[in-house]
């Protein structure tokens, strides 16, 4: 993933999209010219990670509530699978199929659009789920991290609480094989049915994390 850096402010640029992890409320203000100037209407995700967010710095530059999870976590002595049918992992052939349900169906608002994850395809395992031979559900997970020991869930999208299960069960078991230690899954603090798949598989609750938005800097 692309990275630069402002005042030693490390900054993840996209198509159209900034991501800032874990920064300052005076490092944001310090950089936030310099990032208006050379982003002039780009979308700005910034994330928090068991930090306090700087919200009277997100504030002053217009940053809205975007994601509040709980941060749970699962080493494979404490994961318990939960296997289910009809899952495979996805084939570049299957990707056109995939990226409209990705796009304009489950996560159309996505920092990670299926243009990016194809330009990245190397680093997710994705999982998915067919009914009459038609994708209707996956699972994503980033397997390539600034800490490779690592996998993350980045997104579990299923019509019923079993098939969502079994695709985040599959998609913790893509990493365990690649050799990660540690699967990270940030479920939404009011997804109960995420919470109590999450729980089913072994996962541990270790933190918390929150996003905050900016539409147009």
């Amino acid at each position: 993933m692309q990275t630069i850096k402002i005042n030693d402010i490390e900054i993840f640029p996209g198509e159209g999209n900034i991501q800032i992890n874990d920064i300052q409320g005076h490092d944001l203000l310090a950089i936030w010219d310099k990032l208006t100037t050379q982003y002039p209407g780009y979308e700005l995700v910034l994330c928090f990670r068991n930090m306090q967010a700087p919200m009277d710095a997100l504030s002053s530059i217009g940053a809205t509530l975007l994601e509040d999870c709980i941060d749970f976590r699962v080493s494979p002595d404490e994961f318990v699978p939960h296997d289910g049918a009809n899952i495979s992992l996805l084939e570049k052939s299957e990707f056109e199929e995939f990226a409209k349900l990705h796009d304009t169906i489950a996560n159309a608002d996505f920092y990670w659009t299926s243009p990016l994850v194809w330009q990245e395809w190397d680093i997710w395992r994705i999982c998915v789920y067919k009914k009459n031979g038609k994708i209707t559900g996956y699972s994503m997970i980033m397997v390539e991290m600034r800490d490779n020991t690592i996998g993350e869930v980045f997104a579990v999208e299923a019509d019923s609480p079993a098939v969502r299960m079994s695709l985040l069960s599959a998609a913790v078991k893509a990493a365990f094989e690649m050799g990660k230690s540690c699967v990270v899954n940030m479920v939404e603090r009011d997804d109960t049915h995420g919470h109590e798949a999450t729980l089913a598989l072994g996962f541990r609750e270790v933190g918390y994390y929150r996003g905050y938005i900016v539409r147009s800097i």
